[in-house]
């Protein structure tokens, strides 16, 4: 295996047999002290010192009619009731009552017991601010030593006509009923607590990596549902009252949190779904929310408890619960459920454990009630979160997808540029060297124009680099003093070649008042107008293009309005809010013949917000579209830019940098694999003077730096065999180098920012950007050359 030489190996030691030993036997005795456990609390039994006592009552009990008619029950007993009717049950209690004993009888209404026509306890609904006591309760009614072998009767007053359950009840001290209860609903509670607990951590984590992430979290609004089913599993069990001695409170709360119930449970699906039925699950909130007010507003009134609302908000809950597995069911059909199979599969099973429930409160003398629910959110809890677990590492891998996507979309484009940019310099390069020859007016004119439109063509790289984000996604504006008459002018002479190639007319209204000189980027100005007008060529076929830029100056700004009009197809309506996206297409059918990416206006839009300006489109579809771009500027010149189809007679012809000095002695090497952009390089550097050299390959500049000390090396990066980063590496590596301390300037086409530090990292002095521009070479002669060596003009 091969390391790097500054990457020590780092080995960890081995745990020495002593510290093994030591941890084996931690473990060993963590396992006993939980056997011991178990083994003392449940095995090996001391006797109590508080002696509970507690089972089932199993005395006989007799059901007398409103006709005086007595029948021996045995309970559970189903009783037909009428309205209005008083029920009486009595039993002969035990011939022996301890002290301190009590009959503790479930009730969830009125209750009157009489031991020998004698009052013992009266038992009636609470009634507070939350309304009518709306949850069944153990009720303890005391027995004295001397009641044994007395009536015991219980009166059930004013029932309503249905059937009434006759339970049993239970018989012992309070210790020993409590011991019971406990008992009897201990795994439940546990269940329940743990629940909470768990669901409480994952809430937690859900809201962190909301916040984190920004994504709608579908677990998250999972776990608040559990969270709540957890709840109402407390305040439903009949030990609520005995673990914190309140029993008005918790069985309003189980009935406020069923209504509201449901909803987390369809928010939960509804991203899982993807939103595909966003309406459907709104109508459900709407309806909940509905039910939600009214049931609890005729609760706190005292007009209608939620005992006799129960059989429509249970009919409510199974709607929206049959409504849910409709919708997965109808994904499963159609195969719209695979990216949530896990998800789907579990919900499923939660209901069936809620219908496995039902089934077990109907048995008489059932226990545990919500043990099935429990287990079933459990269930669901444990599979939705290895789903979402799932869903994060495949979110994970595909942010590292998309990142290695990115990166090889920087290289692309990268490349892209440079590919593009090496010929363009040549173009640029060798029309450069056209128009310094003594050529006609036309061949003239035609060089100009070539000019112009290759620095579009360069513009228009330069903007996909930057919309694509490869230089850190930000499009930099770079304010400069310009003239706009002759900005306009060049833009006007480019899109009128194109304009006539399809026999348009392009018609100019250019304000002559407006400000010749102007502070902005000319640049990126120069973009919107091209991109506009371009635009407009593109999907017109008969008629005019007019372009009309006008100022408008106050006090506080100056607003530079650019309208571009065309009498092309237009845009539907419904297209309007595509304008702006980047990739956009509109009406594709219509015109799928028309070149372009759709990136134009995206771009357009992009520029003009960043200079704070504002674009608005107003079109027809068939007739015709107008842009409008009001952008700020800063007037340097108030001098007025006059008719700017007379611009270019008036103005004096612009001088070439390379022309303000010479160099003769300066002695200057270019280093590029490409012949043209070496020829181009060597031309354009001969014209101050200087004394230039050539070569192909970084071999043969290793060779030549040893031979003779130079001034300058202009050093192109990508070559084959060796790049211009290997062959300065090697030049550092060289002892016979006779230019360690000569200025190397990288010469590339890659224009992604930060290119510059790049280069300098790796040791060149400086950078020019292909193709390279003569106020960039004046600029870096100027700079680097001995001071003796350049002669001002």
């Amino acid at each position: 295996m091969t390391k790097n030489s500054f990457e020590p190996e780092i080995r960890e030691a081995a745990p020495d047999k002593l510290y093994q030993s030591i941890l084996w036997s931690m473990v060993f005795l963590a396992f006993a002290l939980i056997l011991f456990f178990i083994v003392g609390q449940f095995v090996i039994r001391q006797p109590s010192f508080y002696d509970p006592y507690c089972e089932e009552y199993t005395g006989l009990w007799t059901y007398t009619d409103s006709q005086g008619l007595t029948q021996t029950l045995e309970l559970p007993y189903n009783l037909e009731v009428e309205d209005g009717q008083d029920i009486r049950v009595s039993t002969v209690l035990p011939d022996q009552i301890p002290d301190g004993y009590y009959l503790f009888y479930k009730t969830g209404k009125n209750l009157r017991a009489e031991i020998d026509g004698e009052q013992r306890e009266n038992y009636t609904i609470g009634t507070s601010v939350l309304g009518v006591t709306v949850k069944s309760m153990w009720v303890p009614i005391r027995l004295l030593p001397s009641d044994a072998g007395k009536t015991l009767t219980l009166i059930r007053p004013d029932m309503s006509r249905g059937v009434l359950v006759v339970s049993p009840g239970y018989y012992g001290n309070l210790y020993g009923f409590f011991q019971m209860l406990m008992t009897d609903n201990m795994m439940i509670l546990l269940l329940a607590f743990a629940i909470l607990v768990f669901d409480l951590i994952g809430m937690i984590l859900c809201i962190i990596y909301r916040i984190l992430s920004r994504r709608s979290f579908a677990l998250m609004y999972l776990s608040i549902a559990v969270y709540v089913s957890a709840l109402w599993l407390l305040f439903d069990n009949l030990a609520y009252p005995f673990l914190f001695d309140n029993y008005y409170i918790d069985g309003v709360m189980e009935f406020l949190i069923v209504m509201l119930l449901p909803y987390p449970y369809m928010a939960y699906l509804n991203i899982l779904q993807k939103r595909r039925y966003q309406k459907v699950y709104n109508i459900a909130g709407l309806e909940l929310l509905v039910e939600f007010l009214t049931f609890s507003t005729l609760q706190f009134t005292g007009i209608l408890d939620f005992n006799s609302a129960l059989p429509v908000i249970n009919l409510n809950t199974g709607g929206m619960i049959i409504l849910t597995i409709g919708m997965i069911l109808y994904d499963l059909i159609v195969r719209k459920n695979r990216d949530y199979i896990i998800g789907a599969t579990a919900f499923l099973s939660f209901v069936a454990m809620g219908a496995a429930e039902v089934l077990h409160v109907s048995i008489p003398g059932h226990t545990n009630d919500g043990f099935y629910i429990a287990i079933g959110l459990l269930f669901l809890l444990a599979l939705s979160t290895y789903q979402e677990i799932v869903r994060i590492q495949r979110l994970h891998r595909e942010t590292l997808e998309a990142r290695a996507s990115n990166a090889a979309k920087s290289i692309f484009l990268a490349n892209m540029s440079h590919e593009i940019r090496t010929p363009i310099n040549a173009i640029l390069g060798m029309n450069e060297l056209i128009l310094r020859e003594d050529v006609n007016d036309a061949v003239r004119e035609y060089a100009g124009n070539v000019r112009d439109a290759g620095n579009s063509l360069l513009d228009i790289i330069n903007d996909i680099l930057d919309f694509s984000k490869v230089e850190q996604g930000k499009l930099e504006l770079m304010p400069e003093e310009y003239d706009i008459g002759e900005l306009l002018k060049g833009v006007i002479t480019m899109i009128r070649i194109k304009a006539s190639e399809k026999n348009l007319k392009l018609i100019t209204d250019i304000d002559k008042d407006i400000p010749r000189k102007l502070q902005g980027d000319p640049k990126r100005i120069r973009e919107i107008l091209i991109n506009l007008l371009n635009n407009a060529v593109k999907y017109t076929n008969t008629g005019s293009i007019t372009l009309t830029v006008t100022m408008d100056r106050d006090s506080n700004s100056t607003l530079l309005t650019i309208s571009v009009k065309d009498t092309g197809i237009g845009i539907r309506e419904e297209d309007r809010d595509k304008l702006f996206k980047q990739f956009e297409r509109l009406d594709y059918n219509k015109n799928r013949n028309v070149e372009g990416t759709g990136l134009g206006l995206a771009i357009t839009a992009n520029l003009i917000r960043l200079m704070s300006g504002s674009i608005t489109c107003n079109s027809e579809y068939g007739k015709g579209t107008e842009f409008i771009a009001v952008i700020p500027q800063e007037v340097l010149d108030d001098t007025p830019v006059g008719n700017i189809n007379e611009l270019a007679s008036a103005t004096a012809p612009e001088q070439n940098p390379l022309d303000l000095f010479t160099c003769p002695e300066a002695q200057l090497l270019v280093v590029d694999d490409n012949i043209i952009n070496q020829k181009v390089a060597v031309h354009l550097l001969q014209i101050p003077g200087a004394q230039v050299e050539s070569c192909s390959s970084g071999a043969e500049m290793l060779e030549r730096i040893c031979e003779k000390k130079y001034d300058i090396i202009f050093l192109d990066h990508m070559m084959p065999e060796m790049d211009g980063l290997e062959t300065l590496a090697k030049s550092r590596e060289l002892t016979r180098d006779r230019n360690r301390t000569t200025p190397y300037i990288a010469l590339t086409a890659n224009a992604i920012k930060g290119a510059k530090d790049y280069y300098l990292s790796k040791g060149f002095t400086d950078y020019l950007s292909k193709p390279m521009s003569t106020s960039g070479l004046a600029d870096c002669l100027l700079q680097y050359l001995p001071a003796e060596k350049i002669q001002k003009k």
